[in-house]
C-alpha cells in the first residue's frame, strides 16, 4: 500500500481531519502544522505540531497497527529539527504512550485520558534539580504562579499576603511571550517590586508552568477554547513535581471576577493540589475607587489613552518603565491591539 503524506491545508482536508479526531472522540483545535497520511484519497491519519507540542494524532480504527502512528511522528519530529525545534513534548491518549516511548518520548504524568511526554530522558527531573537548589526552609512554603502584563498594586498586594500567611514565598513568572509586555520586562519588574522582600524568590518561567506545552488554552481567550484537561495536568505537574521540589505547600491564587479560562484553572488548582498536601488559598482582589485592580483594567485604560489614569493602579516600578522607550513601545502596541485577559 502507497500512503501519501500531506499537509492539511484546504478546506475540505480540515474538515475531514476534523471529523477523524471526532470520530476518535478528540477535540480538533487550530494549529499551524497539520499532516496527514491518505490511502486512495482518504484520509487514513492526522497530527498537529505548534510551537513545540505534538498533538492530535488520530489513526482510523481500521488501520492501526500498520505504521501510520509512525510515519505521522517521525515526520513532526523532522520538520520541528528543521526549525531547530529539539525539545518537544506531546499530548495523547493513553493508547498511544507505548508507541511515543519506543520512540523516544518520556511519560511526566497522566491525567484522566491524557499522556503528557517529552523528548528529554531527565527533562523536568533536571529542571527540579535546579529548583531543589533553592529549597528553603519553613513549617509554610507559599507559592505564586503569576503573568504579570503588567505586575499591579494588585499583584503586589497579592504578594504581600502571601507573605503575611507563609515563612517564604516562591514567584513563578510565566515565561511564554504571548502577552503585551515581554517576558524579559515581566520578569524584570517583578524583581524591582521585591526587591526589598527578604522572603521571596523570584523563578524564572519554564516550560513546565502554564507555557505552550503545559496550557496552550490559556493563551487564547476564547470560551470555546476552555480546556480543562489542559488546567488539570498543569496543575498535577506542578502538585508531582515543583512543588515537591521546593517543599511548597501553599498555593495562592487572586479570585477572578473576569476570564473563565482562569476560574477553570483556579477550580482544578483547589480540586488537584491538596492530593499533594499543597492548600490552595483564593485571596479576593482589592479595589481602588471601586474599581478592581487588574492587569486587564490597566491594559484597556492604555488602550483609551489614559496612560496617567491607570497609574494610580501601578507600583512605581510599572510607572517609570511605561515612560522609557520600550513602555511607550510597549502602550502603541496595546493602542493597537484587542483587549485580552491576561
Amino acid at each position: 500500500m502507497y500512503y501519501e503524506k500531506v499537509l492539511l491545508n484546504t478546506k475540505k482536508q480540515l474538515v475531514e481531519y476534523q471529523n477523524l479526531l471526532e470520530a476518535a472522540g478528540l477535540k480538533y483545535e487550530e494549529k499551524k502544522y497539520k499532516l496527514g497520511v491518505y490511502l486512495n484519497k482518504e484520509l487514513v491519519g492526522g497530527i498537529s505540531f505548534e510551537e513545540n507540542c505534538i498533538l492530535q494524532l488520530v489513526v482510523r480504527e481500521e488501520f492501526k497497527g500498520k505504521g501510520i502512528s509512525n510515519i505521522l511522528i517521525s515526520e513532526v519530529i523532522k520538520y520541528a529539527f528543521t526549525i531547530n525545534i529539539f525539545h518537544l513534548f506531546v499530548y495523547t491518549k493513553p493508547d498511544n504512550e507505548k508507541q511515543f516511548n519506543d520512540l523516544g518520548f518520556h511519560t511526566i504524568i497522566k491525567v484522566d485520558n491524557v499522556v503528557f511526554l517529552e523528548n528529554k530522558r531527565n527533562g523536568i527531573v533536571d529542571y527540579c534539580k535546579e529548583l531543589e537548589s533553592k529549597k528553603v526552609a519553613g513549617e509554610k512554603i507559599g507559592s505564586l504562579v503569576m503573568n504579570l502584563n503588567p505586575i499591579t498594586l494588585g499583584h503586589k498586594y497579592l504578594i504581600d499576603k502571601a507573605l503575611e500567611r507563609c515563612d517564604h514565598v516562591h514567584i513563578f513568572v510565566v515565561k511564554e511571550n504571548k502577552s503585551v509586555f515581554e517576558y524579559e520586562d515581566r520578569y524584570r519588574l517583578l524583581k524591582e517590586v521585591v526587591k526589598d522582600y527578604e522572603d521571596v524568590t523570584v523563578h524564572n518561567g519554564s516550560e513546565y508552568i502554564i507555557s505552550t506545552a503545559t496550557f496552550p488554552t490559556y493563551f487564547i481567550k476564547s470560551e470555546e477554547c476552555i480546556s480543562d484537561a489542559y488546567a488539570k495536568l498543569d496543575t498535577n505537574i506542578f502538585g508531582k513535581y515543583i512543588s515537591k521540589a521546593l517543599n511548597i505547600n501553599y498555593r495562592y491564587v487572586g479570585t477572578e471576577p473576569y476570564c473563565k479560562t482562569t476560574n477553570v484553572y483556579n477550580k482544578n488548582l483547589k480540586e488537584e493540589l491538596p492530593k499533594y498536601g499543597v492548600v490552595v488559598e483564593e485571596i479576593s482582589r482589592i479595589e481602588i475607587e471601586s474599581n478592581t485592580i487588574s492587569a486587564s483594567k490597566v491594559r484597556e485604560l492604555i488602550k483609551k489613552g489614559e496612560v496617567e489614569e491607570s497609574y494610580k493602579f501601578l507600583p512605581n516600578a510599572t510607572k517609570e518603565f511605561l515612560k522609557t522607550e520600550k513602555g511607550k513601545a510597549t502602550i502603541k502596541k496595546i493602542e493597537g491591539s484587542g483587549i485580552r485577559r491576561h
